[in-house]
């Protein structure tokens, strides 16, 4: 045969390649493409550390620290796998009466809104828990005042930011925060609770309008009065804005109304219009219960009750069962105890 051809194996029956002269080069390892050329081992290390020499210089890598990197990265993986369900989540809306009802239809519902409540969700085992105020989702969140219950009702203070929470488990101690953050929070519709009139209804005196307002910055809220004389109405002042924080100290105060002779024999109520500050939205108008009926004296005061005197000591000498009290006279009977079935009883 030729020399190209193969030749027959004398003891087996199977042909074979001839073999070539020119040797096949080494398949390249993987630690050969990570180290480069010039790969050699170093044994005075007892083969902890490979030795890649390039261009003359010398670099050192560590065996274990590859198997290190992986280790905390799969521990950082599992730890975010363990703790991703914890979130903020929205409470469903309670309807009441100080919802906006536009076409029958209340508008809170699933929307961050002041009023609305927050809750945490994903875990119920923690020590302690903060929550905190950003003013974008990113960035610049800060531990909220008296914000550390499970629950959070949003505020007035929480409108245009954005709201998470941090928590140590209890189990190991561990600081987590929340996987999502909530917002900006909206402000809710402007509206005026718990309307009230304070002072004494006495020609001379002088009524106060107290109320809470809620949705968002109060801004000029209106006010006025209304005088009420067997069942008939009557406008007592006109609508007028009430200071704001900034005004003319000069300005004079709708919620104060000084009672004249005019005002006697009726009642009184007040009006609020509420005004939100910066977008000026209005709010529906609230109306105060009457007040009580003017008077033109003052009511006298019947007299207070004096306390009684206090039971003066035993005198010397006297029996200590019983002692008499200076304003009546009556003797008063000291308690005697006695032992029965072994217990003791005041007879």
């Amino acid at each position: 045969m030729a020399s190209d051809e193969a030749d027959r194996c004398t003891t087996c029956c199977f042909f074979r390649p001839r073999r070539s002269p020119v040797a096949e080069p080494r398949q390249e390892t993987v630690a050969q493409r990570r180290l480069g050329d010039g790969l050699t081992r170093d044994h005075s290390n007892h083969g902890s550390r490979r030795r890649a020499l390039e261009d003359g210089e010398q670099s050192l890598v560590p065996g274990d620290a590859d198997a290190d990197a992986d280790a905390d990265a799969d521990a950082n993986a599992n730890t975010e796998a363990e703790y991703r369900h914890i979130r903020v989540v929205l409470q469903p809306h309670v309807h009441n009466h100080l919802c906006e009802r536009k076409d029958r239809v209340c508008t809170a519902a699933g929307r961050f809104r002041e009023m609305e409540t927050l809750s945490v969700a994903g875990t119920r085992e923690y020590k302690s828990i903060v929550w905190l105020r950003g003013d974008s989702p990113e960035t610049g969140f800060k531990p909220i005042e008296n914000g550390t219950g499970s629950k959070y009702v949003m505020r007035a203070d929480d409108v245009g930011h954005y709201l998470t929470f941090r928590l140590q488990l209890a189990k190991n101690g561990t600081v987590v925060s929340a996987k999502n953050v909530v917002g900006p929070v909206e402000a809710a519709p402007p509206s005026i609770r718990n309307l009230r009139i304070e002072g004494e209804c006495v020609r001379g005196g002088e009524l106060i309008a107290k109320y809470t307002y809620l949705g968002g910055r109060e801004g000029a809220t209106e006010c006025w009065w209304l005088r009420i004389r067997d069942g008939k109405r009557q406008t007592l002042t006109a609508p007028k804005p009430i200071p704001v924080s900034g005004d003319a100290t000069d300005i004079v105060d709708p919620r104060r109304l000084v009672l004249s002779d005019a005002d006697v024999g009726c009642t009184l109520k007040v009006k609020l219009r509420p005004v939100r500050k910066g977008d000026l939205e209005q709010g529906e108008i609230a109306t105060s219960k009457a007040s009580e009926e003017v008077l033109d004296t003052p009511t006298p005061k019947p007299p207070q009750p004096s306390s009684p005197p206090l039971p003066l000591l035993p005198a010397p000498g006297a029996s200590p069962s019983t002692q008499e009290a200076p304003s009546s006279g009556a003797l008063i009977r000291k308690p005697v105890k006695k032992q029965i079935h072994g217990f003791e009883v005041a007879l």
